[in-house]
């Protein structure tokens, strides 16, 4: 991984780090719009003469230009991005893909359609692009192409900032559905959910680096890091997990499992990181003997420890077991006494375990990932 290239921006968070990667990213060479360059982001390993394309994974052949395909903008023309220039032109923002299922999804944005809606379309609707749905408002690709488009529109929505000429891009939770659509795009809770579910594929490594190395000269940092993705886009609303590995490993670390992956134990105290960030440890400095407290009081147990806030939206589930013997754990039912607001974390009370004879109780903590 490039870290020297993102040099600049180590150490920093929030909005500097924001504005340093938008910085480091922004000098790039502008490709005029063509079709050669897909010929070689998009080929499609197993047959050098086919583009894989988007929303269904199909491969079809490259030539003749503009009959099996033809070129989509994730973040559509019409959303703020234009008909020429820099933004229109840019290789991290195109892709081939079947005519009929361009036209389809016009300038949806990306998110979760609902059936109840008039225009809803259910997979298996498009020939084309068997895996798509649809509504009025929304259009749900493939569990393959989610998180490649996500950090496509995070990368769009950094670079393009109102810097000269060029558009302001902006990701939102809810964007117009109809005129005026202004230059913002969506839906930004989807697409965070998408880039922490769906890590990069060999494949958009691939095509990061041709971009670097052949056309553009610039990077998209949400490929080389997608915990960026967190850091820069939800730093001010909740200590993501991403945020969290951003601001405890440089990007060097980042590159390097032993160090910053959930089962490594970078201070040797015998706490992965999963450990560290579910209980508002540091990495880096050995922990108190135990960030759990348990005590009775009036013939109830109380457990009380610090807790990720909206940790359910990152895959982040806390059980409260008990045993008899240390062998056998059984999840028990928790009361919620409190709830303190602290920071980045809640404190999270719970009582009224079941209790015959010697009972020992612990918290176990287990993250959903890709």
């Amino acid at each position: 991984m490039p870290a020297l290239y993102y040099a600049a921006a180590e150490g920093k968070t929030g909005e500097e780090l924001r504005d340093a990667l938008a910085s480091i990213i922004r000098p790039h060479r502008s490709i005029s719009y063509s079709w050669a360059p897909f010929h070689r982001l998009d080929e499609d390993p197993a047959n050098p003469s086919n583009v894989i394309l988007i929303y269904s994974g199909f491969s079809v052949p490259k030539l003749p230009n503009n009959t099996h395909w033809n070129r989509e903008h994730l973040w559509p023309r019409s959303r703020g991005l234009g008909s020429s220039g820099t933004a229109f032109e840019d290789l991290f923002n195109l892709v081939p893909c079947d005519a009929d299922i361009n036209n389809a999804r016009a300038n949806l944005a990306f998110g979760h359609p609902s059936p109840a809606d008039p225009g809803y379309r259910p997979a298996g609707h498009y020939v084309n692009a068997p895996l798509v749905s649809k509504d009025d408002f929304v259009w749900l690709p493939p569990e393959f192409d989610r998180g490649f488009i996500a950090r496509a529109l995070f990368y769009m929505d950094l670079r393009y900032n109102g810097v000269g000429s060029e558009p302001n891009l902006s990701l939102v939770d809810d964007p117009p559905a109809s005129t005026p659509w202004g230059s913002v795009m969506g839906n930004r809770g989807a697409l965070l959910e998408w880039n922490r579910a769906h890590r990069p594929a060999a494949s958009e490594i691939r095509r990061n680096q041709l971009i670097y190395t052949v056309f553009q000269n610039n990077r998209n940092p949400f490929i080389d890091y997608p915990d960026l993705v967190d850091a820069v886009f939800t730093y001010d609303l909740y200590l993501a997990p991403g945020t969290w590995r951003v601001a405890h490993f440089s990007f060097a670390e980042l590159d390097d499992p032993a160090i910053s992956a959930w089962d490594a134990d970078p201070d040797g105290d015998g706490r992965p990181n999963l450990f560290e960030y579910a209980f508002g440890l540091n990495p880096r400095e050995p922990g108190p003997d135990s960030p759990v407290e348990i005590r009775l009081e009036h013939g109830k147990v109380f457990v009380t420890f610090r807790k990720v806030r909206d940790a359910a939206v990152f895959g982040l589930f806390y059980t409260m077991e008990a045993s008899s013997d240390l062998l056998e754990w059984r999840a028990v039912a928790v009361q919620t006494e409190s709830k303190v607001a602290d920071g980045a974390y809640h404190i999270w009370k719970v009582v009224s375990f079941p209790a015959s004879g010697t009972q020992f109780v612990r918290v176990r903590v287990d993250m959903a990932t890709d």
